[in-house]
């Protein structure tokens, strides 16, 4: 059973990759300034490497512009998340988890749901914190502590693994895919808060 359960999570990933769509077309494709731009951005973060990699196919439309490049990072992280949480609930509806793993997954989707509503709210708020009449200071701070609260949230989900001492080939993998979505929210957060700091003005 976990050997049908494996190779359906790797023929799921397989066809979330090819339902990505690339934003950027073969007319407009990224150049070197601007993944430049990217990639020194990324070095604020803690994880550069895959900072880079999950924003570079963006270049195009982020150019050099740190507003653009926070907006992309959170809604990358977000699709993500939704992958994560489909592949989990994918899992329980195919069953023949032992108890212990499947209470274990029921909260993490539980937990990968809020971290998601949580992370849309973010991206939400970073496309809404500029309107008319609107404090900009209050706006991008509930969007930074949305995102926060996502990554927390995560956390909790990934340790629950370790505290049940789940270590098999699905539970590894899961693991593993829930560590991808804290470490981009993680990402998300530093570029976020650098983008704050350049351009909110603090008294």
């Amino acid at each position: 059973m976990e050997g049908y359960l494996v190779r359906t999570l790797i023929a799921f990933a397989i066809l979330s990759l090819f339902n990505h769509i690339n934003p950027c077309t073969a007319t407009l494709l990224p150049n070197e300034p601007n993944t430049d731009f990217i990639r020194t951005s990324c070095k604020v973060t803690l994880h550069p490497v895959l900072c880079y990699n999950s924003l570079k196919d963006y270049a195009c439309k982020i150019q050099t512009d740190p507003k653009l490049l926070a907006y992309t990072a959170v809604n990358v992280t977000l699709e993500f998340t939704k992958q994560s949480l489909a592949t989990v609930k994918r899992f329980q509806e195919i069953g023949g988890l032992n108890p212990v793993l499947a209470s274990t997954m029921e909260a993490c989707a539980n937990e990968l749901t809020v971290a998601m509503d949580d992370i849309e709210s973010s991206k939400e708020g970073l496309e809404d914190h500029v309107t008319e009449g609107s404090d900009p200071k209050l706006e991008m701070g509930k969007t930074q502590a949305w995102l926060n609260a996502g990554l927390t949230i995560e956390q909790k989900c990934f340790d629950g693994f370790a505290v049940d001492h789940l270590d098999g080939k699905v539970e590894t993998l899961t693991r593993r895919n829930i560590m991808k979505v804290a470490h981009l929210t993680s990402n998300a957060v530093q570029l976020l808060n650098h983008y704050a700091l350049s351009k909110v003005t603090y008294p």
